[in-house]
C-alpha cells in the first residue's frame, strides 16, 4: 500500500489567535503662548502638518493670540491670567493626559522652536529607539532646571 503524505496546515490553536493590529499613535503639539500673535498662526500651520492635533495655551495673552491660533485650526486653553510657562506647560501634559494622547510635542510659540523638525524628533520614538519617561510630575519639576542648564551650556 503506497503512502501519502499528508499536508499539515497551521494548528487550530496558531490560526485562532487575534492579529495584532499595528495602531498609529496619536500625537498632539502643544504651544503654550503669551503674546504670540505675530508667530502663532504660522506655527501652528506648520505643526498640523505632522501631529494630528495641535493645543494653544493661552496663558492670558492680551493681543489676539487666541483668535489667531483658532483661526489656523488649533484648539484653545485659555487663562485669564498669565500665570507663566511653568503653569502652561503642566496644562498641556493634563490636557494630553486627558485625551490619552501617545506623544506631545512641545513648541513655543514665538518660533524659537521650528515644527518642521517634528519628524526628526518623532522618528527615534516612533522606531522604538528612545527612551522616554512618561512621569509628568518629575519632568515638570525638572524643566526649569534643564531650561537654565541648557541656555547657559
Amino acid at each position: 500500500m503506497k503512502v501519502v503524505p499528508k499536508i499539515v496546515s497551521k494548528p487550530a490553536w496558531l490560526s485562532e489567535q487575534p492579529e495584532i493590529e499595528q495602531t498609529k499613535p496619536k500625537i498632539i503639539a502643544a504651544i503654550p503662548a503669551y503674546n504670540e500673535e505675530r508667530f502663532i498662526g504660522s506655527m501652528v500651520l506648520k505643526a498640523k502638518k505632522y501631529v494630528d492635533e495641535v493645543i494653544v495655551i493661552d496663558d492670558g495673552s492680551t493681543d489676539s493670540t487666541a483668535e489667531i491660533a483658532r483661526a489656523a485650526g488649533a484648539k484653545i486653553i485659555r487663562h485669564d491670567t498669565n500665570y507663566g510657562k511653568g503653569i502652561a506647560v503642566n496644562a498641556a501634559f493634563k490636557k494630553a493626559r486627558d485625551a490619552k494622547v501617545d506623544i506631545l510635542v512641545l513648541l513655543d510659540g514665538d518660533g524659537q522652536h521650528n515644527p518642521f523638525e517634528i519628524p526628526a524628533i518623532l522618528k527615534p520614538i516612533l522606531d522604538k529607539k528612545a527612551v522616554v519617561s512618561s512621569h509628568l510630575t518629575f519632568i515638570c519639576f525638572l524643566l526649569p532646571f534643564f531650561h537654565y542648564f541648557l541656555k547657559h551650556l
